[in-house]
């Protein structure tokens, strides 16, 4: 193929369909092509000793699909070429199907430098490999890679998927480079990437001891308050209840006549058949074993069919009027569940002089001197307003990536982060258009 003499030079992308391969036009006289690696390796010349042609056996790898020119502090000038369908960018034969090897395509990106000579001698511009460390089976880079003036880049793989477990996500993950792709890390979006969350489990563990007294009626109000709010039908909350006070050597810690689990988490599927049960709980009085009661909490929620599942958070919510009896059991046991991933709040009723709120910063985070998860009501009728914060507080892990339509909904959700374009939109054009306007090449060429 060959184009007639302008004024200036232009890069053409074209597709030669008998080599399977994306090219690159790079003079106006002597058609020389900017070749994959593929080809280079696989390709065989035809008789006449031309351009190599790759036989139906050879998978193509799409060089060419994505490109960008570029042009550096320097003043050196390249081309960054992307080939997303290459099954192994550090064995370019692996495209061969006749080696029968069976993988989703990592992807390549190549930089390619580019001398003034290209023009007068047709030199084939040198490539190097220049995509992320370490990619997997599926990342397919090279499906697009903004490159800015500076040297920063983006690249993403839509498609690698991440396990959570009961489901295969593809949030999308990104990289970026400063340096033209010598090297990379994560982007701040891909650092933040976990699993969606399906399922959360919640516990609440009440203070039953005596100094509660009559006001018990108003926490289960206020337990079936927050439980009403998170929907149970839906499935997606489940819901138990423990209520501790006392605790006796004699017996082990699931055994505890006065740390008791009234309702086991998702014992009851509707908010009616638990807000019954509920109302059938009676205060135990006698003292307050906070610490032994955390260790409880570890067994119930280990207890649990989705235990130790990437898709489901667990949070307990413990609610008390007094200090623990066992204060010295109380931080251990507490950073154990938080080890366990628990998400722990601490909910406080009286003054400074009646609960130990050093006690309640240590459940809830581990820090004496910390807030967060801390909620404190000056009596038992200042629950209600809790219960409105408790109530953002857990729906907001629960629809944490919602789609609203359920698990699958979450397949492609976050796809669009999976898209580098979505960083540099209109970057690409522009290189080229200032490479050809610095690079004007005389009719005498």
């Amino acid at each position: 193929m060959m184009l007639k003499t302008t004024v200036q030079t232009f890069l053409v992308l074209i597709i030669l369909r008998k080599t399977f391969s994306y090219n690159l036009v790079l003079t106006e006289k002597m058609a020389t092509f900017v070749t994959s690696p593929v080809v280079e390796q696989l390709g065989v010349a035809n008789i006449s000793g031309g351009i190599k042609q790759l036989s139906a056996d050879i998978v193509p790898s799409y060089f060419g699909y994505s490109f960008n020119i570029i042009q550096k502090s320097d003043g050196t000038v390249g081309m960054m070429i992307g080939s997303p369908k290459m099954i192994n960018p550090t064995n370019p034969a692996w495209q061969d199907k006749t080696l029968g090897i069976s993988q989703e395509p990592k992807g390549s990106i190549e930089s390619c430098a580019i001398s003034h000579s290209l023009f007068t001698t047709g030199d084939i511009p040198t490539c190097v490999p220049a995509y992320p460390n370490n990619p997997q089976n599926g990342d397919n880079y090279g499906l697009a890679f903004p490159v800015r003036p500076d040297g920063r880049i983006m690249t993403c793989s839509p498609t690698r998927i991440q396990n959570c477990g009961d489901l295969l996500y593809s949030p999308g993950f990104c990289y970026k480079s400063s340096d033209y792709g010598l090297t990379w890390v994560e982007d701040d979006n891909t650092k933040a990437i976990s699993c969606p969350i399906l399922h959360v489990e919640v516990l609440f563990v009440l203070d039953g001891s005596g100094s509660v007294g009559t006001e018990f009626s108003k926490v289960k109000e206020w337990v079936k308050e927050i439980s009403k709010k998170l929907q149970l039908e839906e499935g997606r909350v489940t819901v138990g209840v423990v209520q501790y006070s006392h605790y006796t050597n004699a017996s082990d810690i699931d055994n505890q006549p006065w740390i008791v689990t009234h309702i086991t988490i998702g014992q009851f599927k509707s908010y009616e058949t638990f807000a019954n049960e509920v109302d059938r709980i009676k205060l135990q009085g006698y003292t307050t074993y906070t610490g032994a009661t955390l260790k409880k909490v570890v067994t119930d929620f280990k207890n649990t069919k989705n235990y130790n599942k990437a898709s489901t958070k667990q949070v307990m919510v413990l609610l008390t009027d007094g200090m623990a009896k066992d204060t010295e059991d109380v931080a251990v046991n507490a950073e154990f569940l938080r080890q366990m991933g628990v998400i722990p709040y601490a909910v406080g009723v009286g003054s400074n002089e009646t609960v130990n709120r050093t006690e309640l910063r240590l459940i809830a985070n581990g820090d004496p001197e910390n807030e967060t998860r801390v909620f404190m009501a000056a009596d038992f009728d200042g629950l209600t307003a809790i219960a409105k914060e408790l109530e953002a507080e857990i729906g907001g892990i629960v629809l944490e990536g919602t789609t609203g339509t359920g698990g699958t909904g979450y397949k492609m959700e976050f796809g669009q982060l999976g898209l580098a374009s979505a960083y540099g939109r209109g970057s690409t054009a522009r290189n080229r258009r200032s490479f050809v306007k610095a690079h004007p090449v005389s009719e005498n060429v």
